[in-house]
């Protein structure tokens, strides 16, 4: 927690007497009133504290910050309305907690109930490919016309929020003597995709002397550059092992040359990363991954019998084009076409 203590220490030092102070980030349930208050204390000032957790989703925070009901939680009355009244003035919805723990713990449960449905997700996928089933037939009828079930689609889940939130929740539970093994071992198994997605490559692939990674930001939906907890350099660094002397090339519409480069990854356009590649990893679900034009530009520019790992179900109309190649989609990897 330093760099949350230096940012506090900042405040402190330089707010006026009977200043509002607002906590956005995610922390370990407690830390508001244990960290947050002595520091402010500690500078002789007045002043009302607040956690007001900021739960807008990457690609669309703006939007939601004007749309989403914002949570409160106060160490004190006084502090609680304050921050309310801060937020109303966005016009959106305020849900008062009397406690700052419980509006931090909102924001750990908002972010690990997500990793948990995506963990389900994702599960069902390694299974499906172990049972040669097609994991979308199976969510889609388990799903049909049936209100009690709702699933979400399998693929990486990665970013600054997700990968750690889980594991700042079980912090909590340590803390305060207790334990949340369902939502750790979620997280587990999200991050157990990166050697699923090891495992099957290496099935298909006997020798790699070019990978191309497509799509190198943590998620593509909705677009984002940001790199920051990306699962690319993952894959990257399991391939390089996997084949030790494979040239690992990458290519996304919004990430930069020097971020791509940071995971180790060398960055191209890409018809230049997609030709002669041996494996092709379609990382992300960024829409111009299901493009007419992207399919058209991998079809005319991969080489004879390349195999394409998809982990967002993207490339039917390529599997159709290109039947020399081997297509395997996460979840479907028991319908490989060669």
């Amino acid at each position: 927690f330093a760099d949350l203590d230096h940012a506090l220490q900042t405040v402190a030092d330089g707010m006026p007497d009977g200043a509002l102070v607002i906590l956005r980030s995610t922390v370990r349930i407690g830390i508001t009133e244990q960290t947050a208050r002595p520091i402010l204390a500690a500078s002789g000032k007045s002043f009302l504290l607040a956690m007001a957790p900021e739960r807008t989703i990457e690609g669309r925070a703006l939007q939601e910050l004007s749309s989403l009901p914002q949570i409160v939680g106060g160490i004190d009355e006084a502090s609680t309305e304050a921050a309310a009244a801060l937020f109303e003035r966005l016009g959106v919805e305020i849900v008062r907690l009397t406690d700052p723990k419980a509006a931090e713990f909102a924001k750990l449960v908002s972010n690990t109930w997500r990793d948990l449905q995506f963990a389900f997700a994702n599960e069902l996928a390694y299974m499906a490919d172990a049972a040669g089933v097609n994991v979308y037939d199976v969510i889609d009828a388990a799903s049909y016309h049936y209100d009690r079930l709702t699933l979400a689609k399998p693929g990486p889940v990665a970013g600054p929020c997700l990968e750690k939130d889980a594991y700042i929740l079980g912090d909590s539970a340590s803390y305060f003597g207790t334990e949340v093994p369902l939502s750790l071992t979620g997280r587990a198994v999200n991050e157990h995709i990166v050697s699923h997605v090891r495992d099957i490559a290496g099935s298909l692939v006997t020798d790699a002397h070019k990978i191309a990674i497509l799509g190198l930001a943590f998620k593509g939906r909705p677009g984002t550059s940001d790199t920051r907890g990306s699962l690319a350099g993952n894959y990257a660094h399991e391939f390089q092992d996997a084949w030790p002397g494979a040239a690992i090339y990458g290519w996304d519409p919004l990430v930069s040359p020097e971020d791509s480069a940071a995971m180790g990854i060398t960055f191209a356009d890409v018809q230049d990363a997609v030709k002669d590649a041996d494996l092709i990893l379609i990382q992300t679900n960024h829409p111009e991954f299901s493009s007419e034009q992207f399919v058209e530009l991998v079809a005319a520019t991969a080489r004879e019998g390349a195999v394409v790992v998809d982990l967002w179900n993207q490339t039917d109309a390529l599997a159709r084009t290109r039947p020399d190649m081997t297509v395997a989609v996460l979840g479907r990897v028991g319908e490989v076409q060669a």
